[in-house]
């Protein structure tokens, strides 16, 4: 807890600095290499089970905010894709894949016709 009288200057707190307290000395990523110079190895199947969200975007309308406002049930957005055009599949906010839109039992999917290249930067 702080102490009381200690003193704010600007919404800061004002503390004194603590001889326990040093530059945390953390090595770069280039500094990691096996003994013959070469990069770690980094297995992919560190990654196999790590979670991601996927969208499936079937296209995009555009409105104001009176005609959101106006809207009922029953009225049919229009999207700015044809029927036939494919559905973008994105994920954490970059287009991976697209597809077309199937029936999968109950619900819908996207067969995938096309993987993105992923960036060589």
């Amino acid at each position: 807890m702080r102490d009381m009288n200690q003193t704010l200057e600007h919404d800061a707190c004002v503390t004194e600095a603590s001889d326990d307290i040093h530059p945390l000395a953390v090595p770069s990523t280039s500094d990691l290499t096996l003994a013959r110079g070469t990069p770690l190895p980094v297995s992919r199947a560190l990654f196999d089970n790590v979670g991601v969200q996927a969208q499936l975007v079937v296209g995009e309308v555009r409105m104001n905010v009176g005609q959101l406002m106006r809207m009922c049930e029953g009225d049919v957005l229009e999207s700015d894709r044809l029927v036939h055009q494919p559905v973008d599949v994105i994920v954490n906010g970059h287009l991976v894949a697209r597809g077309e839109l199937v029936a999968a039992g109950n619900n819908f999917g996207v067969r995938i016709t096309q993987i993105q290249a992923g960036d060589t930067a």
